[in-house]
């Protein structure tokens, strides 16, 4: 499954393009045989074969390799080049990037993001990119009430609110509380720094409709660059930053902080 939305702009009269995909790896959704899972991992550079190979689980390197192979095609779409002649390399923050002058020239910025049977991708012309995939659960069985109290370092008061006010089922409150948290996963890897940065020191403001699960990736119009959603540093509005929200399941939702 993919998401791909164009946004026009006027500066140089040039097209900036935007992209959103997400594909399903699970093994009733992408089953490679031995020997086309060999081909694809063949194609990707020697550093890139040993991060992969280093995953325990095939489960994890399979969704590792699905992240590499977005990128390179999704890179590969807007420089007019073939897969295998995109290379990248990685900031401190180990943030993938594209090493081409014409991406550099572009202001081309990707990021990708998977979780369970979910693999993720942004990416932005002209601006930073920050995607979060994540399930609408935690990881093991917990009752809110235990979960929230791990947790309530994660959240401002005013989420918790929100998150309080999404229901009053645990499966609700859960939904709400991971809206928030790939949300801030977003917006700290666009900027890429990830979880050096306190999510307290973030606030976000979504509107209650997305908070009760009510978009859909099928209808990624309505979440698209929603101005609906804004979020805070150090109590002052980003407000050069958009931010969006996909549920692509019962059980996961899609962040992704543009700016």
């Amino acid at each position: 499954q993919q998401s791909n939305h164009m946004k026009d702009t006027k500066q140089n009269s040039m097209t900036s393009c935007s992209l959103r995909w997400c594909a399903k790896v699970s093994d009733d959704a992408w089953k490679p045989t031995p020997d086309q899972y060999e081909l694809l991992l063949s194609q990707q550079s020697e550093e890139e074969r040993q991060r992969i190979g280093k995953f325990l689980k095939i489960d994890d390197s399979k969704r590792s390799l699905m992240g590499r192979l977005m990128l390179q095609n999704s890179a590969a779409m807007i420089l007019d080049k073939r897969p295998s002649e995109i290379v990248f390399g990685r900031t401190e923050g180990k943030k993938p990037y594209i090493q081409e002058k014409e991406a550099a020239k572009r202001g081309l910025n990707a990021n990708v993001s998977h979780h369970g049977p979910w693999v993720v991708l942004g990416m932005e012309e002209k601006g930073l990119v920050g995607v979060d995939v994540s399930a609408t659960n935690p990881p093991r069985p917990l009752k809110a009430d235990a979960f929230f109290s791990m947790m309530s370092n994660s959240l401002t008061k005013n989420e918790w609110d929100a998150v309080r006010g999404a229901g009053t089922t645990d499966a609700k409150q859960f939904y709400a509380f991971f809206v928030f948290w790939a949300l801030k996963e977003a917006y700290t890897k666009a900027i890429g720094i990830g979880l050096a940065l306190p999510f307290r020191r973030l606030e976000c403001f979504v509107p209650k409709s997305i908070l009760c699960g009510s978009v859909r990736a099928e209808h990624p119009e309505r979440c698209a660059g929603d101005t609906s959603i804004k979020v805070s540093l150090d109590g002052r509005t980003k407000l050069d930053w958009e931010f969006e929200v996909y549920a692509l399941d019962a059980g996961h939702v899609m962040a992704v902080a543009v700016g």
